[in-house]
């Protein structure tokens, strides 16, 4: 059952605790007006950026903070502060909020400091500001792990061993059960995670975010409706209906991988390497083409008195997506070069494309939203995922900025009724962007879509 929130009650407590990479903590409160004072904050929590490509691009959420310390401990050049060297960018900084007079904290965000600056005037006390993303920004930016190549894999399986191969955890992550899609075979394009998690994100019409917890989401973009909370009583001091610019087009157009199996061919053929005496390793070796299965790593020499079983005491290999590292292990008592043959199928690759018409109601503005997808690979599933597209823009089409005092409990991908004397906005929203302000005033703006 819904929950009624009425607008901000000032009543909420805000705390900043960042933990330093030598172990050492520092904690500040917004009603704190001895030591350390959070004199102000800025959070904005997004579950994709729509602009440029409607079905959306991951984005981290941000937050800014302003920190009295009359103790000076957070002034960067300070030597006998407990953080001296360690005031940099990459600190922790977990925020909590309390609604109660008991003081109950409630995580609301886990970021990790981009800026970090120290002001102290003559006389006076250090003010800090510190500027934050959460781990998605670092996430993004790494290479993808080395993954294995095979068939038949559904593409939240994918996602699931790109986050636990770049050192994740299963507590860390949470993938809605409701998203499927099955591959033919596992094909993850892109050089960094991020592109990764776009284009499978996208394939999925999902979302993926960070939650106050510290947990990723990856939710749908539009998920099954059920009201988070009942909003009555607001206190708007702005309020924006307009059209959402990403309804424009009236008809989806999909280009995807279209699949097929090959036979057993050579995909790797190297001449003339010198395998020295012992264990040689042969890391990194690129394969072009997508990869469905390596069928074996074959080493031959030229004939003498010693036969490749004899000079070889054995040879290891292991495939993945792009690629293959070989172990070889010499077992003479002298170097000797041989030929390095990798056999195995790779997918047959062919562009294809299937559209789908969202509306022809207004022809003056009438426009193509044109997708690229490598993960969807056979025709059904591309008809289904542009008819997937078209029904989501139609939902979107109604967007809604309250500006005002809107309680914090807030957050995206929550469903809210709107109930007031506004007739203009009354009705069901589904919450994509949420920014909150706190300091000497109190403000939050929420960007919703009226859900039709």
């Amino acid at each position: 059952m819904a929950t009624t929130l009425t607008s901000w009650a000032n009543n909420e407590i805000f705390k900043v605790k960042l933990t330093f990479d030598n172990g050492q903590t520092y904690t500040a409160l917004s009603n704190d007006d001895t030591d350390y004072l959070l004199v102000s904050g800025d959070i904005t929590e997004t579950t994709a950026v729509t602009l440029g490509n409607p079905v959306g691009v991951m984005e981290p959420n941000t937050a800014n903070f302003e920190i009295l310390d009359k103790s000076n401990n957070l002034l960067s050049t300070n030597a006998s502060s407990p953080y001296y060297g360690y005031m940099r960018n990459g600190v922790k900084c977990e925020v909590f909020v309390s609604y109660d007079d008991e003081i109950t904290w409630t995580p609301y965000g886990v970021y990790y400091t981009e800026n970090w600056s120290s002001d102290k005037e003559d006389g006076g006390y250090s003010t800090v500001n510190i500027s934050c993303t959460d781990k998605l920004d670092y996430i993004g930016s790494l290479p993808m792990p080395t993954l294995k190549a095979y068939a038949g894999v559904n593409v939240t399986t994918l996602l699931q061993n790109i986050l636990l191969g770049i050192g994740l955890t299963s507590s860390d992550f949470n993938i809605d059960s409701t998203l499927s899609l099955q591959m033919l075979y596992a094909i993850s394009k892109g050089d960094t995670v991020k592109e990764a998690l776009n284009t499978i994100a996208q394939s999925l019409l999902a979302r993926i975010f960070l939650d106050r917890a510290g947990v990723i989401q990856v939710v749908p973009a539009i998920p099954t409706k059920t009201i988070a909370y009942i909003i009555d009583d607001v206190d708007a001091e702005k309020i924006s209906v307009q059209h959402n610019k990403i309804t424009q087009y009236n008809k989806v157009k999909l280009i995807y991988n279209k699949v097929s199996d090959r036979l057993a061919e050579t995909l790797i053929s190297l001449s003339n390497v010198s395998l020295e005496v012992g264990l040689n390793k042969i890391s990194g070796l690129q394969i072009t083409s997508d990869v469905l299965s390596i069928d074996g790593a074959y080493i031959s020499t030229s004939a003498d008195d010693t036969s490749n079983i004899e000079k070889i005491s054995y040879i290891n290999y292991v495939a993945y997506q792009g690629g293959i590292d070989i172990e070889v292990y010499n077992a003479t008592s002298a170097a000797f070069y041989a030929d390095i043959e990798v056999v195995g199928r790779i997918t047959g690759n062919t562009d294809a494309y299937v559209e789908s018409t969202i509306s022809s109601d207004n022809a003056t503005s009438a426009s193509t939203l044109t997708l690229e997808s490598s993960v969807i690979q056979d025709e059904s599933k591309a008809n289904a995922y542009v008819s997937a597209v078209a029904s989501y823009l139609k939902t979107m089409q109604q967007e809604v900025i309250i500006t005002g005092t809107l309680p914090s409990q807030l957050t995206v991908q929550q469903y809210i009724t709107i109930t007031s004397d506004d007739t203009t906005i009354d009705d069901d929203y589904l919450i994509t962007e949420f920014n909150l302000q706190f300091g000497e005033s109190y403000t939050t703006t929420v960007k919703a879509v009226k859900v039709v």
